[in-house]
């Protein structure tokens, strides 16, 4: 199980004919980042509200709000029915005493001054429950996006992986050949000295065998095996914050590879070490985006 550190949760609620919107968006940090924006009225939310983030989220950049839908502030209005009784009152006498034929023009009441009245939200036990429901709503959402992206990468990783111990077996094919044509060379480079250069052999046997020791890389390539395994292991259980673990993994195996490209001094196996570098840092991509 694999969850990405991008998502996104949306939840709708009504409530006493009021449309909250409960929005959270999340994005790769290394350390947990929350923003939660909420109206002034509901401020005594916020602990409990970062707290559910927190055990959801585990870690990454949070943004989180709670709005009325349609509305800019945190108060909603109504129509003041008493103040559009006395208006209309007022202009049916007044009309009456110039003679002037008044026909109701709601149109133009509904814009006169005080009209409307704004009321500020309360955040009752009722409505408490409903944004807390709401959070608990969005945040589920937000995981089931995450678990989606998160399956798409485990995927893409778990094929890079088996990339890079595909191209390590064709590195250990090229070795013995490797080896080989380096003591080849330095034979001939002798020979071609002629006669002006005296060669004990036993002497040149001893430094060509501490020469290859030096470039030989089995011990990397073996541990590169162990790494690629364990990675492979990690990926693959059920735990569901494993992101830092598989990152500290990857950098152990780019050691290894940038050690065997070091010692190759070899053009086909330093031209399999250069693809084993790029399928790592796609993997390593990847991974700065898994929870």
């Amino acid at each position: 199980m694999l969850y990405s550190m991008t998502g996104y949760g949306l939840c709708r609620t009504s409530i006493d004919q009021l449309q909250y919107l409960t929005e959270v968006k999340t994005l790769n940090s290394r350390t947990p980042d929350i923003r939660i924006k909420l109206p002034s009225s509901f401020r005594e939310l916020e602990p409990e509200i970062r707290k559910l983030i927190q055990q959801t989220t585990v870690r990454g950049k949070v943004d989180f709000s709670i709005s009325l839908e349609g509305a800019s502030t945190e108060e909603h209005y109504s129509l003041n029915h008493k103040m559009l009784q006395d208006y209309h009152t007022q202009l049916q006498e007044f009309a009456k005493s110039r003679g002037i034929n008044f026909s109701d023009p709601i149109t133009s009441l509904v814009r006169l001054p005080n009209i409307y009245s704004a009321t500020q939200l309360q955040l009752d036990d009722r409505l408490r429950e409903s944004l807390l429901g709401s959070t608990r709503q969005a945040l589920e959402l937000l995981q089931e996006y995450r678990k989606t992206e998160g399956e798409a990468t485990y995927h893409f990783l778990d094929g890079q992986i088996k990339k890079i111990k595909e191209l390590k077996l064709e590195a250990d094919k090229l070795d013995p050949h490797r080896i080989e044509k380096i003591r080849s060379r330095i034979h001939k480079n002798l020979k071609s000295l002629g006669n002006e250069l005296t060669v004990d052999q036993n002497r040149l046997e001893q430094e060509l065998i501490y020469y290859i020791e030096k470039i030989d890389y089995s011990e990397e390539s073996q541990r590169l095996d162990q790494h690629c395994d364990y990675f492979e292991q990690v990926l693959h259980n059920q735990d569901e914050t494993k992101g830092r673990k598989l990152n500290f993994i990857s950098q152990e195996i780019g050691r290894e590879i940038n050690t065997m490209g070091s010692k190759a001094q070899d053009a086909p196996v330093q031209k399999v070490v250069v693809n084993m570098k790029d399928e790592l840092e796609k993997i390593k991509e990847q991974l700065a985006n898994i929870l």
